[in-house]
């Protein structure tokens, strides 16, 4: 019953004009997901102009925010005003999705940094450009809490040294992290391939760069998981090979 209430709505959320993005805007708030289609719209002009119109149909504050900040996300030409308000939007994942934006203006993602919220760290570290400070990277290394340090560890600009440090820290979520991350030394990821938590050995069957040996060893864990990680990892391979 409620895919047949939204499906009339999806042709018009296609290529809708922005006058008719803000009389539907209201109607369809009463659906997160098409709400935020809309929102994200290139013909809607700011998804903060909907905040009013979709506020009464929001139970909470945090799905408020969270339904803009969907709309920050996808928006390809999102105004200044809306990417300053959610830079200080109450709920964690908006700000991570503002974080995981690669047009964020500079000024942004140094405030951004400042941000306590491990999962804002973390996009932070993931982006394209180096986003995070050296002194910011040693900061999270140390931090207590294993979210933040596992945001140092998955930072592509992170250097061997420091990635070699969370390689050996307690937490397996952290270990993990740097077993994922792509600029880690390719010796740091095979040793990692002797961890004691299998979902660290898991992660190092994916990564492309370690031999064939290295993933015939994988296939002979002592965990299942492992073991039907790196056998999906070694028939890839020969297919591949041709």
């Amino acid at each position: 019953p409620l895919l047949a209430e939204i499906a009339p709505m999806w042709p018009r959320l296609r290529r809708p004009p922005a006058d008719e993005l803000l009389e539907l805007a209201p109607m369809a708030a009463l659906v997160t997901l098409v709400t935020a289609r809309a929102l994200a719209h290139p013909g809607y002009p700011s998804p903060l102009l909907a905040a009013e119109a979709i506020a009464a149909a929001a139970p909470t504050a945090d799905e408020l925010d969270d339904l803009l900040g969907r709309a920050a996300a996808e928006h390809p030409w999102p105004d200044e005003p809306t990417l300053h308000a959610l830079a200080d939007a109450r709920y964690a994942p908006t700000r991570a999705r503002l974080a995981a934006r690669p047009d964020l203006p500079p000024e942004l993602v140094t405030r951004l940094l400042e941000d306590p919220a491990a999962m804002v760290q973390r996009k932070l570290a993931e982006r394209g450009a180096a986003s995070v400070p050296a002194e910011t990277l040693t900061r999270w290394a140390k931090d207590a809490r294993a979210e933040t340090r596992a945001a140092a560890g998955s930072c592509v600009h992170a250097p061997a040294a420091l990635l070699t440090q969370l390689a050996a820290d307690p937490e397996a979520f952290v270990r993990r992290a740097v077993a994922q991350n792509p600029s880690a030394p390719a010796a740091l990821v095979e040793s990692l391939a002797n961890d004691a938590d299998p979902a660290v050995r898991s992660a190092v069957t994916w990564r492309l760069e370690i031999g064939a040996d290295l993933v015939a060893q994988l296939a002979q864990d002592t965990d299942s998981e492992v073991r039907a990680w790196a056998t999906w990892r070694a028939a890839r391979d020969r297919a591949l090979a041709g």
